[in-house]
């Protein structure tokens, strides 16, 4: 820009300058003009154009960009404008620049879970499976086994009541009746008579 060469050289030229200003001006003018050359993509198309091309995360990252530059900028004006800078304003800058640090820590930490490698679990387990040489039926048949429930009934005699067996059937065939019968045979056994007598 030749308004900027031009100021930088009447800065350089002037002696209603401090001296110790001028050096600090053209450093600042170098730097705007730096800025302006950066952001000269950004400013060369329509704004929403260059959005739609952008990815969600690039998209962050320029956002964030123009809340910074801009945050900056003020500063510097403020600065420059040569009034005391009130305490409110000084705090509030602060809080704004820590937010942005905030944002630019979670947008990494999602940059970085973005590049790492995501594992298949279901290829993973296949893979394993047939590298350990189980066949495809056994493994068919192990899909197909329901799943044991997670929270099961403790009986009194501290076994699973799914593992409990039914003892005595509520029918049962008639040869067997004597073995199922509900009064015990205390006469038919001669070991039980024998040590009452």
């Amino acid at each position: 820009m030749a308004g900027q060469e031009d100021l930088g050289e009447a800065v350089t030229t002037r002696e209603d300058f401090p001296p110790g200003m001028a050096p600090k001006i053209l450093s600042l003018l170098k730097n705007l003009k730096q800025l302006e050359d950066n952001l000269k993509p950004l400013t060369a198309k329509p704004y929403h154009d260059i959005l739609s091309t952008l990815s969600p995360l690039e998209k962050s990252k320029v956002g964030i960009m123009e809340v910074y530059s801009i945050n900056t900028l003020y500063w510097v004006l403020m600065r420059i404008s040569g009034e005391d800078v009130d305490t409110t304003l000084k705090d509030d800058y602060r809080v704004e620049m820590n937010r942005l640090k905030e944002i630019q820590s979670r947008l990494s930490e999602v940059e970085r879970r973005a590049g790492r490698t995501r594992i298949d679990r279901q290829a993973a387990g296949r893979f394993i499976r047939q590298g350990l040489g189980r066949s495809a039926r056994r493994e068919e048949e192990d899909d197909d086994i329901e799943e044991i429930p997670n929270k099961r009934k403790k009986t009194y005699l501290g076994t699973y009541e799914s593992e409990v067996k039914e003892e005595y059937p509520e029918e049962y065939p008639e040869e067997y009746a004597e073995e199922y019968s509900e009064e015990p045979a205390v006469e038919s056994n001669p070991r039980f008579v024998e040590s009452w007598q």
